[in-house]
Parts: structure tokens; C-alpha cells; sequence
């Protein structure tokens, strides 16, 4: 009965949440540079001095032949750094 219990507890955290993990699972799968319909604004590979929109946000990175430039953050990053841990801790 205490496992049963604390189950449903489990389930209980989870369940509200489990639009959002779908959400982000084909966020990922579809913008991701790999993905379904690569995106280099939403997926977050493209090279920003190369692109056009200039109001979206940026990061600086390094290039294999050392060399910086911007690239877009996309939607994956800051999904994985800030919705996911609040998700799973509410």
C-alpha cells in the first residue's frame, strides 16, 4: 500500500507536467541541426553576423580554427537551462 501510494505521489508531480516534456522533446527533434527541419535561429547553430535578425539572442562561441562569432541561442538551450529544472521542480 506505501509503494502504491507513493506511486501516485510520483505521479501526481509528473502528470501536470507532462505536456511541457512533450513540448520540448519535439521542440528538440525538429530544430535541433540533425533534426527533422533544421532551424539555425530556433535550433541554435546558425552564425548570427551571417543572419539577418538582428533582436534575437546571441552568445559568443568558438569556431574550430579559433576564430569567435555570435550564434543564436535557440530554443533548446535555454529550455534545457531554465523550463525543464522548473518543471521538475514545481
Amino acid at each position: 500500500m506505501r509503494v502504491q501510494r507513493f506511486g501516485a505521489f510520483l505521479t501526481g508531480m509528473i502528470m501536470p507536467n507532462l505536456p511541457a516534456f512533450v513540448a520540448w522533446g519535439l521542440i528538440t527533434s525538429l530544430f535541433i541541426s540533425v533534426g527533422w527541419a533544421p532551424n539555425g535561429i530556433l535550433g541554435g547553430f546558425a552564425n548570427a553576423d551571417n543572419s539577418s535578425w538582428s533582436g534575437a539572442a546571441t552568445q559568443l562561441v568558438q569556431a574550430d580554427d579559433g576564430t569567435t562569432f555570435r550564434q543564436y541561442l535557440g530554443l533548446v538551450g535555454p529550455m534545457i537551462t531554465y523550463l525543464l529544472p522548473i518543471l521538475i521542480a514545481n
